[in-house]
C-alpha cells in the first residue's frame, strides 16, 4: 500500500511538460534498472538491496515537480527557486527535497520500516544521485569517473570493493551517479523512431521557455529561439560533445553500454546527413509539357502550315495582300 500511494504521488507530481513529464521519469527508472542489471552492478545490487531500493527512489524522483524550464532561466529570472537554493543546483535541489516532503506523508513514506542508519544511507544516497544530474557539473562528473577508472586499473581493484568501507561508498556514490547521468542522456542512444520523438519533445519545452525569456527580456537560451533553431546542429553538438564522452567513459565500466554507442552512432550520422541535404538541397529538374498532337516543329506553328497548304496552288498575285495604311496607337 505505500509503495503504491508513494508510486501515485510521484506520478502526480509530474507536471504536463513537453519533455520533463511522467513518461520522461519512467523512461529513466527503466535506463536505470538496465544498467543495474550489468555485469558490474548486478553482483553487488544482488549483496545490497538498499542500493537497488536508492537508486530506483533516485531515478523515480530525479525530475519531480520539473516546472519545464531550466537553471539557468530561474537564475536570470531570479525566482523563488532560485533564492531558496541560492542558485546552486537549483532545480536538483528542489527535486529530491520536494521528494522527501512528500515522503513525510504516513502513507508514502517508503523508508518507516528502515533501521535510522540504513534510513540515513537511502537518504545521502538519493540525495547524491539526483544532485549528479546537474549538467553544470557535467565535464567535472566524467572527469572524476576518468580518475576513477586509472585509479582502479592501476591498484587492480574491483569496483564497489566491500572490503573497504571508505572505498566502498565513494564507488558506490559515483557509479549511481554516473548511471543516472547515462540513464537521463540516454535518449540518442535508442533506436531511431524513439530517438526522433524524445528530440521533438525537448526542442518544444526548449522553444516555450524561448518564448518565456522573451516575454520576460531574459536573455535567450541557446536553441530555445524557434525563428533560428536548427534540431540537425542541436542535436549534433548534443551527442558529440555531451553523450558520446559520457558513454564512452561508461562503457569503459560498463561493457553493455556497447548497444548504446552503436544506436548512438547511428543517430549521430543521421543528423549530420539531415544537415547536409539541408545544406545542399538537390534541384529539381523542371521539363516542360508535351503538347498534345505529337512533336511540334519549332519553326512554324499549326497554323501557318494549314494556311501553306491552303495558299498551294495560287497565283502570286492573289497571295498578295493588299498594303493597309499605318494607324498610330491611341494612349
Amino acid at each position: 500500500i505505500c509503495a503504491t500511494a508513494f508510486i501515485r504521488n510521484i506520478e502526480e507530481g509530474y507536471l504536463d511538460n513537453p519533455y520533463h513529464n511522467k513518461v520522461h521519469a519512467a523512461d529513466v527508472l527503466h535506463s536505470m534498472h538496465f544498467w543495474l542489471q550489468s555485469s558490474t552492478f548486478k553482483p553487488i545490487i544482488d549483496r545490497y538491496p538498499l542500493l537497488r531500493l536508492s537508486a530506483y527512489i533516485g531515478a523515480a524522483v530525479h525530475d519531480f515537480k520539473h516546472p519545464g524550464t531550466n537553471n539557468e532561466f530561474h537564475k536570470n529570472s531570479a525566482s523563488d527557486e532560485a533564492l531558496t537554493w541560492n542558485d546552486i543546483s537549483i532545480l536538483e535541489n528542489m527535486h529530491v527535497s520536494e521528494a522527501f516532503k512528500m515522503m513525510k506523508m504516513q502513507s508514502c513514506d517508503l523508508l518507516s520500516g528502515l533501521k535510522p542508519q540504513d534510513r540515513q544511507l537511502v537518504r545521502k544516497l538519493v540525495i547524491s544521485i539526483v544532485l549528479h544530474t546537474d549538467m553544470s557539473k557535467h565535464t567535472d562528473s566524467i572527469r572524476n569517473l576518468q580518475r576513477s577508472i586509472e585509479f582502479h586499473s592501476e591498484a587492480k581493484k574491483a569496483w564497489m570493493d566491500n572490503s573497504d568501507p571508505n572505498t566502498f561508498l565513494e564507488d558506490t556514490e559515483l557509479l549511481l551517479g554516473m548511471a543516472i547521468k547515462c540513464a537521463d542522456l540516454c535518449n540518442p542512444c535508442r533506436p531511431r523512431s524513439i530517438m526522433k520523438e524524445w528530440a521533438n519533445c525537448i526542442n518544444e519545452e526548449f522553444w516555450h521557455q524561448g518564448d518565456l525569456e522573451k516575454a520576460l527580456s531574459l536573455p535567450v537560451g541557446p536553441g530555445n529561439d524557434k525563428k533560428s533553431a536548427n534540431i540537425a546542429l542541436g542535436q549534433q553538438f548534443f551527442i558529440k560533445v555531451l553523450v558520446s564522452p559520457l558513454y564512452i567513459t561508461w562503457q569503459k565500466v560498463v561493457p553493455e553500454t556497447k548497444v548504446c554507442l552503436d544506436y548512438l552512432r547511428s543517430n549521430l550520422n543521421y543528423w549530420l546527413e539531415k544537415s547536409k541535404k539541408a545544406q545542399n538541397p538537390q534541384r529539381k529538374k523542371t521539363t516542360k509539357p508535351k503538347k498534345k498532337g505529337g512533336k511540334q516543329s519549332k519553326s512554324k506553328s499549326p497554323t501557318r502550315r494549314e494556311g501553306n497548304k491552303a495558299n498551294k496552288g495560287k497565283s502570286k498575285n492573289e497571295k498578295k495582300a493588299p498594303k493597309r495604311e499605318k494607324v498610330g496607337r491611341t494612349k
